[in-house]
């Protein structure tokens, strides 16, 4: 059986519109930037690079916000970066956190396009697990 790893992409407090005291996003991973233009495919290749892809599989992970409550344009250029490593082989899958409230039929067209990569979608309160 393969290792699993995670390459963490944090995307704080993005999409989210509340300000909660348990998901202070800013001061968890101290950045204050997000996902917004953000190339990520550098810090994808270095995760990458401290694994072995033969007996590894990795996931792309976004953390840290509500994926599918950011931007349109910027969720659809991230989730095509994740897919190009996905068709390559060197990546498995996506997860994403995101809100419940935040999935629609549209997000769902948007994820679903991507490949049906999407592996799973975390929510602080409850975990569903999201097959398209």
């Amino acid at each position: 059986m393969k290792k699993h790893a995670n390459i963490p992409i944090f995307i704080p407090h993005e999409g989210c519109p509340n300000n909660c005291v348990f998901c202070n996003q800013h001061t968890i991973t101290q950045a204050s930037d997000g996902g917004s233009g953000r190339d990520v495919a550098p810090e994808i290749e270095k995760c990458l690079a401290t694994v072995d892809e033969k007996e590894c599989e990795c996931e792309i992970a976004f953390f840290g916000g509500s994926f599918t409550g950011i931007d349109r344009e910027d969720m659809i250029r991230l989730l095509e970066t994740a897919y190009g490593y996905i068709r390559s082989g060197r990546v498995s899958s996506v997860r994403l956190s995101t809100r419940p409230d935040y999935i629609n039929e549209e997000i769902l067209d948007i994820l679903k396009k991507h490949g049906k990569s999407i592996s799973e979608i975390e929510d602080m309160e409850a975990e569903c697990s999201l097959k398209l």
